[in-house]
């Protein structure tokens, strides 16, 4: 596939080159003469001052957008009688970012409301990977569980969505969210959560048996914008308190906002190195357990 987009932007009349790279899993430098360095082969082109990296079997990555399976990775460029090794650019956390906002109104025991999820960056090219492999009867179901949250008290309905066909655009998802079943009540007072914790890190929690690392094969921001409206005759009783860590590699920073009859829940965690080291299983312990306890938090409302 890399020979094919190189022959055909060459007969185009673009500065394309056949390109050697070795993806995340070979930590080998270019300047190693041996056939291990290689596992794969893209297209680089040379156009209007810039270089591209292509990757031919990338069907959903935007153009000047690499896969993060060959982000930081050194490449060999051919180039007639010589070779270029140049180095494909990493991207930060903030452009594979998982924005989520989601405005809950309780009334009479209900909790229903309106959620928006914006990917970008890899994880827009992650769902679409997800999405378009689906057989078209189980798209419907999978929107459906994406807004969910992987949470079995949720029920999401007239789910919309943005242009999944244009792989340029963020996925955009939206649509209406019972929770209803997450409501409790007790006396008359009335206890809530509307926090979740990312089901994507469920898997990388480390017990005594675990002899190795974690490549968590991306780095991401997770952006959570979520509020919760009372109705008359209904109040707070109290808020946690905030949250912030910082660790070398990853952060996180929660906090509940009061403004009247309304509560605003604003997180941001960042993943910012993709490889959690067993030597830094006792920070990670401690970071995703401290979240988790913070995202278990439920709202105490009473009579005003």
């Amino acid at each position: 596939m890399a020979n094919l987009l190189t022959e055909l932007l060459q007969m185009a009349g673009y500065d394309a080159h056949f390109t050697w790279i070795g993806t995340r899993a070979l930590p080998y430098s270019q300047k190693l003469p041996a056939l291990c360095v290689n596992n794969h082969a893209i297209t680089t082109l040379y156009f209007g001052g810039q270089t591209y990296f292509l990757d031919g079997t990338e069907s959903y990555v935007p153009f000047n957008e690499n896969a993060f399976r060959i982000q930081g990775k050194e490449v060999l460029i051919a180039n007639k009688e010589k070779f270029d090794i140049k180095t494909v650019p990493l991207t930060t956390p903030g452009e594979n970012k998982l924005y989520t906002k989601a405005d809950f109104t309780l009334l009479n025991q209900k909790l229903n409301g309106k959620v928006k999820v914006v990917l970008t960056g890899n994880q827009r090219t992650e769902f679409h990977q997800t999405y378009h492999d689906l057989p078209s009867s189980s798209q419907k179901d999978f929107l459906n569980e994406f807004l969910e949250f992987g949470n079995d008290n949720m029920v999401a309905t007239n789910v919309k969505t943005s242009d999944l066909k244009n792989r340029e655009l963020p996925v955009t998802i939206e649509g209406d969210v019972d929770l209803s079943n997450t409501v409790n009540t007790i006396s008359g007072d009335n206890y809530v959560g509307v926090d979740f914790f990312p089901k994507v890190l469920d898997k990388f929690i480390p017990d005594e048996k675990r002899v190795e690392g974690y490549d968590l094969d991306d780095v991401i921001a997770f952006e959570d914008e979520i509020t919760l409206t009372l109705p008359a005759g209904k109040k707070f009783i109290d808020k946690p308190e905030n949250l912030e860590m910082k660790f070398d590699g990853y952060e996180f920073k929660g906090e509940y906002i009061q403004e009247g009859n309304k509560m605003k829940l604003k997180k941001m965690l960042l993943i910012k190195n993709g490889v959690i080291r067993k030597s830094d299983f006792a920070n990670w312990t401690k970071f995703i357990e401290s979240i988790k306890e913070f995202n278990k938090y439920l709202l105490s409302i009473t009579k005003a």
